[in-house]
């Protein structure tokens, strides 16, 4: 089936879930549900987009009916996921479900409530205020980015509405804590992310529409400028990709719901892009499908998406860090683009499979060929898994070791106990995913060199120790990917100890358009890290790369990066 039909009996959304390892919070894999949160936004058009008016009402009453209404509750005011699992049985609430489903109630009753009959709007004012009560109750720290910006929309359209000033001024000052708090900390801390700066961008869309309040509106400006500036800075017109890294994603290209959020905000017309019919050949009825969002992209970036400009490198610097317990450290990323490719790192990150802190572009005159380093457990995306890397320009030092503490399949939900893993596979994946068709290559060293498109890109590895084990190498070629493995276990499922390894380490160089000489990195071990240098474009990058498994902490807080003797960290602060 596509991935939504309605249910006219049930009168909501019907779709199939993903494979377990895929999904988080519920226990429903790979069977049929009911979603709610899709259910909320197809209401939702109907009523706005198609005037259908008594059909969206009535899915809006079944949404209400399936929200916590119990005050004692710690969920109180939440939705569960899908009709066929009731929140107190999913494995961990998602409270992201309560500004969700009563953003879409919102914006419903603002625009067309005079057509609601009175029953069901005082139902949803009531669901809407107690979705209120729990945002306020959960109260999401101004880092988590999109969430936050969506509750401070969602307090304060509802207190407008219900006539509710602690709703106004909570929201008030979740907007103002944002905007503070990514200006002090470098930029957005879920970095140039193709699937929740639109959300951002579209929530601060809502405020210019809805809300009155002027001194709420002054700071949604001011901070729509901040995530419309760092697209800007990453979207490549050529390619209409969004250049790496990117610290949330769900996929290696973008999808037509970003081009359309950023065709809406500047009146820009992406089908004419020759490139459009490469990567949305069938989903032009999605561009120009209408709906209810106005995007609004400043003036002085729009040249940045019509490809009159564009940035060849970015260095900027972002805030990350964790609640329990609490600890923040800095993050660099770095982008370079030029006429043939273009490619981003994090200088320190993880693993996970929203996480993109090695991700490159190399241009064809069909599917541009993506580039990623991947840490995979049994063919899956390892979060435990931490990166290092300095970059300048197209040449990459980096190295990946483990960290304790941390998930499996997501950072934090299904914690490694006591760093043991069971695994019939583990190994670290340079992957190129497009057509391969006419890709060239051939061994170098310890490494290995591929010709695309008149660029070259040359991984060479020059560490890779994992306790006894003898690495092997594997070379894996489909129509539309090329995986170069170090592969540190392959065989019967067994457990093995992350932290056992005194040494448990990959180091490489990457680089895009080398040099014809190239040149080794040196290093010297301490008791936990690898001191690597390494000059390359005429720049010495240095690395100190721990060596071993690490806390969580450790592993973000105690690496250092460094380009001729500066930390990369403190030069993206300037």
């Amino acid at each position: 089936m596509s991935k939504y039909i309605f249910d006219e009996k049930v009168c909501l959304m019907k779709m199939h879930t993903g494979a377990a390892k895929s999904i988080y919070h519920t226990k429903l894999a790979d069977t049929d549900v009911h979603e709610i949160k899709a259910s909320s936004a197809y209401a939702s058009n109907l009523i706005l987009v198609d005037k259908n008016y008594e059909l969206g009402q009535k899915i809006f009453r079944k949404i209400a009916s399936l929200q916590d209404t119990d005050v004692s509750s710690r969920t109180y005011g939440c939705w569960p996921y899908y009709m066929e699992e009731p929140i107190s049985k999913m494995d961990a609430p998602d409270y992201n479900m309560a500004s969700f489903n009563a953003k879409e109630m919102i914006v419903t009753i603002y625009k067309a409530g005079e057509f609601f009959d009175e029953e069901t709007k005082e139902i949803m004012r009531k669901s809407i205020e107690s979705a209120c009560r729990c945002i306020i109750k959960r109260n999401v720290g101004v880092g988590y980015t999109n969430v936050c910006i969506a509750d401070s929309f969602i307090t304060v359209a509802a207190g407008e509405m219900l006539g509710c000033d602690e709703f106004v001024e909570y929201g008030r000052k979740k907007l103002k804590g944002f905007y503070f708090y990514t200006k002090a900390h470098g930029d957005v801390l879920e970095y140039n992310s193709p699937c929740y700066s639109p959300m951002a961008i579209n929530d601060l869309g809502d405020f210019f529409i809805y809300i009155k309040d002027k001194e709420i509106l002054e700071y949604a400006e001011k901070s729509n400028c901040l995530f419309w500036k760092m697209i800007a800075e990453h979207f490549d017109y050529n390619t209409l990709q969004l250049n790496g890294p990117q610290e949330r994603a769900y996929s290696d290209y973008v999808d037509i719901n970003f081009l359309k959020v950023i065709g809406m905000g500047t009146g820009i017309d992406f089908t004419k892009h020759p490139k459009f019919s490469v990567y949305f050949k069938d989903e032009e009825d999605i561009y120009f499908k209408d709906t209810r969002v106005k995007p609004i992209c400043p003036k002085e970036y729009i040249p940045y998406f019509n490809g009159e400009k564009y940035f060849n490198s970015v260095l900027r610097r972002v805030t990350d860090g964790c609640n329990y317990p609490y600890f923040g450290y800095a993050k660099a990323a770095t982008t370079y683009k030029c006429d043939r490719y273009a490619v981003g790192t994090v200088n320190r990150s993880e693993f996970w499979n929203q996480h993109r802190p090695f991700l490159g572009y190399i241009y064809t005159e069909e599917r541009d060929l993506c580039v990623r380093v991947r840490c995979l457990h049994d063919g899956y995306d390892f979060s435990s898994g931490a990166f290092h890397c300095v970059q300048y320009e197209g040449n990459i030092l980096a190295s990946i070791n483990f960290s304790k503490n941390r998930g499996d399949t997501h950072i934090n939900l299904d914690i490694l106990k006591d760093t043991i893993l069971s695994a019939e596979d583990l190994r670290i994946v340079f992957e190129i995913e497009g057509n391969t068709k006419g890709i060239n290559y051939y061994y170098k060293d310890n490494g290995i060199c591929f010709n695309i498109n008149n660029t070259e890109l040359r991984i060479m590895p020059f560490i890779c120790e994992f306790g006894d084990a003898q690495i092997k190498k594997e070379l894996n070629i489909s129509e539309d990917k090329i995986q170069f493995s170090l592969v540190l276990y392959s065989g019967e499922r067994k457990n093995i100890d992350l932290a056992a390894p005194e040494k448990a380490i990959t180091a490489f160089t990457a680089e895009f358009m080398p040099s014809e000489g190239y040149v080794e990195p040196t290093y010297h071990e301490t008791e936990e890290f690898m001191d690597i240098h390494w000059n390359a474009g005429g720049k010495e990058l240095e690395l100190k790369a721990p060596k071993k498994t690490l806390t969580y902490i450790r592993n973000m807080y105690e690496d250092v990066e460094s380009i001729d003797g500066k930390e990369i960290v403190d030069l993206a602060s300037n």
